[in-house]
């Protein structure tokens, strides 16, 4: 009985002397297994480990996150400067304390000795492409637990950065994100507080913006989840226009498989959004899209993505390829709803409502494809009410609205103007009346 305190004392020099070193070639792994995932979940992003040292109890590395596809290349690229040597990069600077307890990371803040392969702490810095780093502010703090999974959270505080064409303020962030490698899902929550920016004479501020995400990957490869996001306002005031901007913006998605279909919602909604000429607008959408299959939808947004690829690349074009054709043909054929339960859209001089649903059914196996017998299946509805106090102020804009009234598009109802649209089996109605459909046009 007497050994047991002598091997208590043993076992515990063990964890805390002897395991860092070992649990630091884990932590190397992990982190490259992460920092792979994170690659191979998002197409657009290229990561490199540019370098790595490792030590007994902490270690340092340095990763490089470029962009490599997608419409933000697009925009780095038009934006390039012809005397820098590339495009801008994310660099990413990590300290690893590592180790069972990982007591080292105590001398640092937000350190902590909650049971992990590592914890670490990230600055980040933008490569301009012309060899000159910048400094982001903020800073990561991370644990890469035991079972691959890894916690990480940015803490921003407030500052200011300045330079000879204007300045740029913020107030601080919050931002905590959760990564499972093994089961392919992520989520993430924060708050980003209010930014000024200055430049020029224009002072354009946004914020708050909070939001919450969560993904799973794991059936389906495009993700299902849900997303909750608001800016509480953004405005921005120049000397020699009006103001422009909005209030409050909310979006709330949430994606669904059952089965090998796929189902999505969205509600989004925009408060007074500054038109010129005519005054803050307030927009309200309701979405659902339903018996999407899974399959073809991602094989949809694969060609997309590398049709833009290939067009920013000056590879190809942009467009219609025989492969995309093919994948939004198979689309078609499984069937698909989409329907706006509302889209509603207020103005000082009156409101604007709309629904719309649209049905396709799915096609036998055996049918060849085809784009008229597709619409002859198809069922679609449209019904929109307009207020007459609106409808006055769009004659006033634009007097040849009227001819729509004279064409029965348009119909009078008490204190407003309403239209029905019906279609089915090639026949379309417009308050109903008939209005044939060419299919011929579409062989």
């Amino acid at each position: 009985m007497k050994r047991w305190p002598i091997i208590l004392l043993i076992s515990l020099a063990v964890i805390v002397f002897v395991s860092p070193g070992i649990v630091g070639h884990l932590a190397e792994k992990n982190l490259d297994d992460n920092l792979s995932w994170l690659e191979a979940e998002n197409d657009d992003l290229v990561i490199t480990a540019e370098k790595f040292d490792r030590g007994w109890f902490t270690s340092a590395g340095r990763h490089r996150v470029a962009i490599k596809n997608g419409s933000f290349l697009a925009i780095l690229t038009a934006a390039e400067n012809p005397a820098r040597r590339g495009l801008p990069s994310l660099l990413i600077d990590t300290r690893l304390d590592h180790g069972v307890l990982p007591f080292t990371s105590l001398a640092r803040e937000q350190g902590t000795l909650q049971p992990s392969i590592a914890s670490s702490v990230s600055t980040l810095k933008i490569d301009r492409g012309d060899g000159e780093l910048v400094d982001l502010p903020g800073t990561v703090y991370s644990t890469i637990g035991l079972t691959g999974n890894s916690a990480f959270h940015y803490l921003m505080d407030a500052g200011n950065q300045s330079d000879g064409d204007g300045m740029v303020s913020w107030s601080g962030a919050d931002i905590a994100v959760n990564t499972m490698p093994s089961s392919r899902s992520f989520s993430a929550r924060g708050k980003i507080e209010p930014v000024r920016l200055e430049s020029f004479g224009v002072v354009t501020e946004v914020g708050p913006v909070t939001f919450e995400l969560n993904q799973d990957r794991r059936r389906f490869a495009l993700g299902i989840g849900a997303l909750k996001l608001e800016i509480d306002s953004l405005s921005v005031i120049s000397p020699d226009e009006p103001p422009a901007g909005f209030g409050k913006v909310s979006l709330d998605t949430v994606s669904e498989l059952d089965g090998d279909r796929v189902t999505a919602r969205a509600t989004a909604s925009v408060a007074r959004a500054l038109v010129p000429g005519v005054g803050p607008m307030n927009v309200d959408i309701g979405f659902t899209a339903s018996g999407i299959d899974a399959k073809s939808l991602e094989g949809v947004i694969g060609a997309l993505r590398d049709a833009e690829g290939s067009a920013i690349t000056g590879a190809g074009q942009a467009g219609l390829t025989p492969t995309l054709q093919a994948d939004i043909e198979r689309l078609v054929a499984h069937g698909l709803e989409a329907r706006f339960s509302h889209f509603d859209i207020s103005l000082p001089q009156g409101d604007l409502t709309t629904a719309i649903t649209v049905t396709v059914p799915e096609s036998d196996a055996d049918d060849s494809f085809s784009w008229p017998g597709v619409i002859l299946a198809t069922t679609a509805s449209v019904d929109l009410t307009l207020s007459t106090s609106l409808y006055e102020m769009m004659q006033t804009m634009n007097p040849e609205i009227t001819s729509l009234v004279a064409l029965g598009v348009l119909k009078r109802n008490g204190e407003q103007y309403t239209t029905e649209i019906r279609y089915a089996k090639g026949l379309l109605t417009i308050n109903g009346a008939p209005m044939a459909i060419p299919l011929g046009m579409l062989q």
